[in-house]
């Protein structure tokens, strides 16, 4: 082996050796199984080819949100106070904000993948991040106790102490009870719990189950294609539209409680001066509305099931 080969051609050369230990001999142009790189690639070409209208009016709408957050993360990170150390709110805000882009984008290309059921468990670990962020931007102390979780030890106390057993879903209830008042506690409740429903489906695909399985391999679709290789090399499809719907229902209420967030209403935990000639100012102050609007108006009865596909189901045993 020369001292210009990649260690890619190293490695490959060493499993050649070790396979022809076994018997097994080929040329450095062939190899046994699979070859990995070109099904990923017939794959990603098979689902951009692939033309889901549900799909990509969903994917649509969950560009926009990730758009938001993209301009709420920057905004946070690039206008920080020169030679003064951020405090944990401004330290746990950040990190939050970091992991919901980190994550989102992450739900987008494994549901562009065909990986709608992989991208469950990112989508609920999510969902978790967004309810904290409720109750932070509502009550900016309980910060303090956030930053405290950098080691595993510590992240498992916090989730015992302010997570676990729907302790966390109080939090997110009294940030939606401050907001819409104590004559208006049923409709707090019900917004409190707009996406607690969802629970049992991340539960479900994010531990091991039949179901959770199967649905790797045949994911929900509007149509499936007799020709179509199983979903488990990748099969977009619109199941995405159920996964993305319920990332919108935990992504409300960080739009609407957040209070001018981080413009107004945070003073002496953070200093964002807004600014009507930046764009991104813009994009976050008036963006809240036009996204929450948008949020409520396809989840309108009257629109609810024209957004959304009906599953084909004739694959499907009828037991």
């Amino acid at each position: 082996m020369n001292e210009t080969s990649s260690l890619e051609e190293m490695f490959q050369q060493l499993m050649r050796e070790s396979w022809a230990e076994h018997g097994v001999e080929f040329s450095s142009k062939t190899r046994l199984g699979v070859n990995v790189s070109e099904g990923i690639e017939h794959s990603i070409k098979r689902n951009a080819a692939k033309k889901l209208q549900y799909f990509d009016f969903w994917l649509a709408i969950l560009d926009e949100h990730i758009s938001w957050f993209v301009s709420l993360f920057t905004v946070i990170t690039s206008e920080k106070r020169e030679n003064k150390k951020a405090n944990d709110f401004e330290r746990a805000t950040l990190a939050i904000t970091s992991k919901i882009v980190s994550d989102s984008l992450a739900l987008r290309h494994l549901s562009t993948l065909g990986f709608d059921n992989a991208s469950r468990p990112i989508l609920r670990s999510l969902c978790e991040y967004l309810e904290v962020f409720v109750a932070i931007l509502h009550q900016p102390s309980f910060a303090d106790e956030f930053v405290k979780s950098e080691t595993p030890e510590s992240a498992k106390t916090f989730w015992a102490e302010h997570l676990r057993g729907g302790k966390i879903r109080k939090k997110v209830t009294r940030a939606w009870e401050d907001f819409c008042g104590e004559q208006n506690s049923e409709t707090a409740t019900t917004f409190a719990n707009w996406g607690r429903s969802s629970t049992p489906i991340l539960s479900g695909t994010a531990h091991p189950s039949f179901v959770g399985a199967v649905f790797s391999a045949i994911p929900l679709d509007s149509h499936n294609g007799k020709d179509d290789l199983p979903g488990t090399f990748g099969l977009k499809a619109d199941a995405s539209v159920d996964t993305i719907s319920i990332f919108l229902t935990f992504a409300f209420p960080v739009l609407l409680l957040s209070h001018d967030f981080p413009f107004s209403g945070f003073k002496g935990h953070i200093e964002r001066s807004f600014d009507e000639n930046d764009e991104l100012h813009k994009h976050i102050r008036y963006g809240r509305g036009v996204l929450t609007n948008l949020i409520m108006s396809i989840n309108q009865p009257d629109t609810y099931d024209y957004l959304r596909p009906c599953f084909d189901l004739s694959i499907w045993p009828e037991k």
